[in-house]
């Protein structure tokens, strides 16, 4: 035997207790004053919202830092750009020290022209 729904209840992709649980409000773009996601908001779009706010993970941070031991010619690279396209302007900064601070051994540090153009591509992914 089946519960009796109202016809006014809607399923939620982002029940009120979740956003509870993890003490964050519902990012009101995406979901309506009681936590329901809004009819022309695909999942997609919902969970591409909702994962924007979040920092970008130390590993992508990691894989660009690495990628980037081979020099500037990675900038030309797919996955390198996809990756420096995920970060912020500050995140951006710590990459650029990063890169100008390589040990020799490891990889030739970045000059500040080669830093300059990371930043001319980093503009230009962002708009």
């Amino acid at each position: 035997m089946q519960a009796a729904r109202l016809p006014d209840e809607r399923r939620t992709y982002f029940p009120r207790r979740f956003s509870q649980s993890r003490k964050e409000p519902i990012n009101q773009a995406v979901a309506g004053k009681e936590g329901r996601v809004r009819d022309h908001v695909t999942l997609a779009a919902a969970s591409a919202k909702l994962r924007k706010r979040r920092p970008t993970p130390t590993t992508a941070v990691e894989a660009l830092m690495y990628s980037l031991r081979r020099g500037i010619i990675e900038l030309t690279q797919p996955d390198t750009l996809r990756r420096l396209s995920m970060f912020d302007e500050g995140q951006l900064k710590a990459i650029c020290r990063r890169l100008q601070n390589f040990k020799p051994e490891i990889a030739t540090p970045w000059s500040s022209e080669e830093v300059a153009a990371l930043i001319a591509r980093w503009r230009e992914l962002h708009g």
